[in-house]
């Protein structure tokens, strides 16, 4: 699991100089459920559109072996989102990379909900606790209404990602919706098959899960 701290500026190393411990201890127990030594792991400072405003963080992995961490050190919640929530960031990639070698990402609007529910869950097997805010966005009005709109959409690849997994200003459905679906019906399935964890599920086609979105 190589890992490395992209900070030739030095912006990281004075507001977190147990970065690298904090990295490899994070990634030595995501190792513990999913095989991570083929996957490269970078960490940088930056303002992006991964950066997750309330933890002042965020990830992306753009291949099945590389993850990109990024940490806006401008944001007041960037200390106590690496303290807490590094860890699930990195172990939700981790199931993104395995399940690109597999199925893939995912193209239409109901694939990718299933993909993202499963890194969710995964995160919360490697690092119990609470949901993530986003994975439970929605109360049962605002689920049941953009659930409606979602099926409209389930098998297009046009859909808009922005809109149903960050938001938008036309309000059309809630933040974070798309994650708090494929949450859901995640959540439903591993209910259904006691036993399963989403770490067995990195290979499992999205079409598997069809008759959990309710």
């Amino acid at each position: 699991m190589p890992a490395h701290i992209l900070d030739t500026a030095q912006i990281l190393a004075g507001k977190f100089p147990q970065l690298e411990k904090d990295l490899s201890e994070c990634l030595g127990v995501v190792e513990q459920h999913l095989p991570t030594e083929t996957i490269d792991f970078a960490v940088a400072p930056a303002q992006s559109i991964y950066i997750i405003p309330h933890l002042g963080i965020g990830a992306f992995s753009p291949g099945p072996n590389l993850v990109i961490a990024l940490i806006d050190t401008t944001n007041p919640n960037s200390a106590s989102g690496v303290d807490q929530h590094l860890g699930r960031i990195l172990a939700h990639e981790t199931h993104h990379c395995h399940r690109e070698r597999g199925p893939g990402y995912g193209a239409t609007l109901a694939e990718v909900m299933i993909s993202e529910g499963l890194a969710d869950h995964f995160s919360e097997e490697v690092f119990p606790g609470p949901p993530n805010k986003w994975s439970v966005a929605l109360d049962a009005h605002e689920m049941a209404t953009s659930l409606e709109l979602a099926r409209a959409e389930f098998h297009s690849a046009k859909y808009d990602h922005f809109e149903w997994f960050i938001g938008s200003d036309a309000g059309r459905v809630p933040c974070w919706a798309g994650y708090a679906i494929g949450y859901e019906a995640v959540g439903k399935y591993l209910e259904k098959n006691p036993g399963m964890r989403a770490a067995d599920l990195w290979n499992m086609p999205a079409d598997t899960f069809s008759s959990c979105f309710f």
